[in-house]
């Protein structure tokens, strides 16, 4: 090969490693999220100002962004919950087992929809200490990988069946889904605090006002590498406020 073959090719794959590696950003204000966003479940959303958005939850619910991203993805966001007992999930890479977009097909925001159901996708309790719950599992950010064929008898139906006679049928789902849990170095109810969540197939770390409390890597076979972002709130009720998202990633398009 000449020189000048040599330099063509080698500015040809500098090229593609380049657009491989370009990150889009995305910086939504709140009457978009509302109105573009998809919405699972039911939820009154209220504008207050172009960067802050009110959720109230009248039913288990999640929002999504509707881009589909691939490979790192890293969400920035300020959110405040001003009740207890409130639990905040942030979802990562969601998308249905068969690899179609969470656009595809519509979900009531109950849990089955998506642990039990046609979607996988990483999982990430927020805020989460002694004002979300009584059970000290609950007061740890937890990070899960859920859906899928392994996680289609995880039904509520058969949670409450099973969970008559012990905590064995939980144990195996918590073993299964459990990647990694963390004590967030700050929580609690009536303040804004600023997460930072990214997921960089296999690794998820976690962040808040700062502080990297968490780094921790999906062993299981396959990571999630592909999907949408959102929200979830799983507390029938509550109300939780989000500002100044951001979100970083590569834009896929939607087949």
């Amino acid at each position: 090969m000449n020189i000048s073959r040599f330099l063509i090719c080698l500015v040809a794959a500098v090229a593609i490693a380049s657009a491989d590696d370009k990150t889009d950003s995305v910086s939504p204000q709140t009457a978009e999220m509302r109105e573009r966003w998809i919405l699972d479940g039911d939820a009154q959303l209220v504008v207050q100002g172009e960067r802050e958005l009110k959720i109230t939850a009248t039913a288990p619910m999640a929002l999504w962004c509707p881009e589909v991203f691939a490979g790192r993805v890293t969400m920035e966001f300020e959110c405040m919950v001003p009740e207890p007992q409130t639990k905040l999930l942030v979802l990562l890479h969601g998308h249905g087992s068969d690899g179609a977009p969470i656009s595809d097909w519509k979900r009531a925001g109950t849990y089955d929809h998506y642990n039990a159901g046609r979607m996988e996708l990483y999982t990430i309790g927020i805020n989460r200490g002694p004002h979300t719950s009584d059970k000290p599992d609950d007061r740890l950010a937890n990070v899960r990988r859920i859906g899928g064929k392994e996680f289609a008898s995880y039904t509520a139906a058969n949670f409450q069946k099973h969970n008559r006679n012990g905590r064995a049928f939980w144990n195996a789902w918590n073993t299964l889904s459990l990647i990694g849990a963390a004590q967030e170095p700050v929580s609690g109810t009536g303040k804004y605090l600023r997460h930072r969540v990214t997921v960089d197939p296999p690794h998820l770390r976690l962040e808040v006002e700062g502080v990297q409390f968490a780094d921790l890597v999906d062993h299981r076979p396959n990571p999630l590498t592909r999907g949408s972002v959102g929200f979830r709130c799983m507390t029938k009720g509550r109300t939780f406020f989000l500002r100044n998202v951001v979100i970083e990633g590569r834009i896929q398009p939607v087949r």
